[in-house]
């Protein structure tokens, strides 16, 4: 029997829609392992309008990544160069670390965008922005009283 559980682990939208992927595991094996396709990542709130996207892809170079920002779209994707010299002469025991190409999306709420991206330590960090335009942000509405005005007699 299966049973829903609104987790944040499901969420891929930033901000998050916390409905988003709630039909994605119909029809899915109960008893058998999901497949997670790409590399795990966490999706960090630093401020109200600052968010961070960090993707762990060791053994991935910096030329070996791409992130693309495509309308409310962020596509990350990893491809391995060729063997090279040094791993041609190299016998794997275990091959823990995983090479495989991948590609993995992030859907975005509409006015954010990515402002920048950094590797380092085999983390891929990418830095959003949400820019709410001015006549959508909050503003204070001036409360009055109604005036006081003097009747005449008739």
């Amino acid at each position: 029997m299966r049973y829903y559980t609104p987790t944040p682990t499901r969420r891929t939208g930033v901000p998050f829609d916390p409905f988003s992927n709630l039909f994605s595991g119909f029809g899915a094996s109960e008893s058998g392992p999901r497949y997670q396709p790409g590399p795990r990542y966490n999706v960090e709130q630093l401020d109200d309008d600052h968010f961070r996207i960090a993707v762990a892809v060791p053994g991935f170079a910096e030329a070996d990544l791409d992130v693309t920002q495509r309308e409310d779209e962020i596509l990350v994707t990893g491809t391995v160069a060729a063997d090279n010299d040094d791993e041609a002469n190299v016998s794997y025991l275990h091959r823990g670390i995983g090479g495989r190409p991948f590609e993995r999306r992030f859907s975005l709420a509409e006015g954010v965008r990515a402002t920048g991206a950094n590797l380092e330590n085999g983390v891929l960090r990418i830095d959003l922005l949400r820019e709410v335009p001015e006549e959508q942000k909050p503003r204070a509405i001036a409360i009055s009283a109604p005036s006081k005005r003097k009747r005449k007699a008739a």
